[in-house]
């Protein structure tokens, strides 16, 4: 069939009512139309679902890179990608917020679909017609249009619709290799597969059979080696390893974390590969069905492509993750499925293949449990929609915020440093890290509200059923709303009456530490040992109150209170402090006054101030429970490298 045969005549009116006759490309048409039916499917109800905490980091990443030129949560140490997609996905978030976002990963999710057609009708026999051929590419990204796994990896900002995409279109670029392949076709392909390693360092398990491949396949001289050494393995090695050196302390601390992390391993392999990935088994036995019509390079680079990611997911681990690497085993078997089209019988015409196609298509979409199964794909995480208004009035003017779902820094940014809003996965308190350092933040309202949507992964899942107890005890239940199986719910501090302010007399009180001849008396209590005279303090003119020297404490992991050792009756009490944070932040530091009674029994002003830094700041207490008092002082958080306390005032 000659290649003007391709070309449908339809009858189209003219501007006068005379109708005639308009040649239509059918690859055109085709993969205009395939591209809009994959766009569709991706962006349907794309901001029903809140963002998931990947989805959150990365878009945090980029905005504060590009708006305060700072990292974001030491980013590429524990990220299996570079700044790239970040730095995309917070241009689009800064542009049209998380509707963009998801435009932007479905636009990337489309251009997967085309590249799979395109390889597909690279990699396809040389001997069939062009029609046939435009049939089995229709047919292969057809078939990665309606991927379940393909749809949600489009559906929700990650880097994986990057790196797939990039990927997958320099392996058609690439394929397949000839003796003739041009220097330009080859460096493009290069490029395109770096900037999917940048999206995802996944990707880089290709890259040596890769290389192996462009040098080996169709080999006829000494020649044709050098220059596909000189135009594509060699300019993609040398990118790779100019990263690696680049960057190479944060890739071996993802190598590390990566060794560490299990929250998302499966303990059965057949659940993931298998039994909830049905239409892969199908997609499998289509292909080999194809197999035998395949080109000798297809079934290389199909066999090759997918035994590579299925290999890795034995070597590294089963994990919940592989419905979003299953799209390089669709990728590499598509094509080979595609060619079931060399069975239609050779006289039907295009136009009769895009007929059936288009309604089928439409139903598959409408009704399907294929597109219902990628909606249960990004699902799976709490929907915080409904409830962001309430979370963001109940949290405002808060210090700080707990929560076990690291999303919701993406929606009180930038009306709260994303620093202040602690997440599940990482925190040190009184010298404890982990549920204890938790458990002994939320008995001392270090936090001013938490908020809790069950998240995702058990160290999540742990802040509300094993410190449940512990949160009902201090904090007040302000708003509770179910979605689906997840309950959203924010508590705030119980904080117990008192002064809200500091003395507006300004009248000394009876008892009153100044600093002038020395410490006075003071020293540090740490946090699981005795008190310390003189420990950590020294009297200083660094940083002077009204005139007077300072006391200056130095706090340390294990060592966050100062204090003074005197007995007496006490009613209320005041100070004046000037904080240095360690970080040099200028948002508020949370700080306590604490108190040991005559049974030394520990009280505190339930962490209520929330101090500016570098400015001299007066703190009071009145406390709910005059009486004796052994001892008496200041509690000061992580985040302070340096503690100034310019008088301190005791009123009996």
């Amino acid at each position: 069939m000659s290649q003007a045969a391709l070309h449908l005549r339809l009858p189209l009116p003219t501007l006068f009512g005379r109708w005639s006759m308009v040649r239509v490309d059918p690859w055109v048409l085709g993969m205009t139309g395939l591209a809009a039916f994959a766009m569709a499917v991706r962006v349907a109800a794309a901001d029903q679902q809140s963002a998931f905490m990947d989805e959150a980091t990365v878009v945090l990443t980029g905005r504060m890179l590009m708006e305060q030129h700072a990292v974001y949560a030491e980013f590429l140490n524990w990220a299996y990608c570079s700044y790239l997609w970040p730095v995309l996905a917070g241009a689009a978030d800064m542009f049209g917020g998380l509707a963009a976002v998801r435009g932007l990963s479905a636009t990337f999710g489309v251009l997967m679909v085309l590249a799979t057609s395109a390889a597909a009708a690279r990699l396809a026999p040389a001997g069939i017609t062009p029609a046939r051929r435009w049939g089995v590419a229709l047919l292969a990204g057809g078939i990665m249009a309606l991927a379940p796994t393909a749809v949600g990896v489009g559906r929700f900002g990650t880097y994986d619709a990057l790196s797939g995409a990039a990927f997958m279109l320099g392996m058609a670029v690439l394929a397949p290799i000839r003796a003739s392949s041009s220097g330009p076709r080859l460096l493009a392909a290069a490029a395109l597969l770096f900037v999917a390693f940048l999206a995802k360092y996944l990707v880089a398990i290709y890259f040596p059979f890769v290389c192996l491949y462009v040098l080996c396949a169709n080999v006829r001289s000494i020649r044709t080696i050098v220059h596909h050494a000189a135009w594509f393995a060699l300019p993609l090695s040398a990118a790779c390893a100019g990263y690696a050196v680049a960057f190479l302390d944060p890739l071996l601390s993802v190598l590390h974390s990566a060794s560490q992390y299990g929250d998302l391993k499966s303990a059965n392999p057949l659940h993931e590969y298998v039994w909830t990935r049905p239409e892969l088994v199908l997609l499998l036995a289509v292909a080999v069905l194809g197999w035998r019509r395949a080109s000798s390079s297809g079934r290389v680079v199909a066999l090759g492509g997918a035994g590579i990611i299925m290999a890795f997911q034995v070597i590294a681990r089963a994990d919940f993750d592989f419905w979003k690497h299953s799209i390089y085993a669709i990728y590499f078997l598509a094509p080979l499925a595609g060619l079931i089209w060399l069975a239609v019988p050779q006289h039907t015409g295009t136009w009769r293949v895009l007929s059936a196609l288009t309604p089928g298509l439409a139903a598959i979409w409408l009704w399907s449990p294929v597109i219902q199964q990628a909606d249960r794909l990004v699902e799976f995480y709490p929907n915080l929609n409904p409830s962001i208004a309430a979370v963001r009035a109940n949290v405002a003017g808060s210090t700080f915020v707990l929560s076990d779902d690291t999303a919701l820094r993406y929606y009180l940014y930038p009306g709260l440093d994303p620093d202040r809003v602690v997440g599940p996965f990482a925190f040190s308190y009184r010298s404890q890290d982990g549920l204890e350092g938790y458990r002994h933040a939320i008995a001392d309202r270090f936090f001013d509200a938490i908020v809790l949507d069950g998240g995702v992964g058990p160290q999540a899942n742990s802040i509300r059923t094993v410190l449940g107890p512990t949160i009902q005890t201090f904090y007040q239940n302000v708003y509770s709303q179910t979605t689906g199986q997840y309950t959203v719910e924010v508590f705030k501090a119980i904080r117990p009456a008192g002064a809200a302010g500091s003395d507006s007399t300004g009248a000394p009180w009876p008892v009153d530490y100044t600093f002038d001849s020395g410490v006075d008396g003071w020293g540090a209590h740490p946090d699981a040992t005795d008190w310390q005279a003189g420990g950590h303090i020294s009297a200083t003119t660094e940083q002077t109150w009204d005139g007077h020297a300072s006391l200056q404490f130095t706090p340390t992991a294990d060592t966050t209170m100062v204090s003074v050792r005197r007995e007496g009756s006490v009613t209320r009490v005041r100070a004046n402090v000037y904080l240095v944070p360690a970080d040099g932040s200028t948002g508020p530091l949370r700080i306590g006054f604490i108190g040991f009674d005559s049974a030394w029994n520990w009280h505190d002003d339930a962490f209520r101030w929330g101090v500016p830094p570098r400015t001299w700041t007066s703190v009071t207490w009145d406390l709910p429970a005059p009486g004796d008092y052994k001892e008496l002082g200041l509690k000061f958080p992580p985040g302070v490298s340096t503690a100034f306390v310019g008088s301190f005032e005791i009123d009996p």
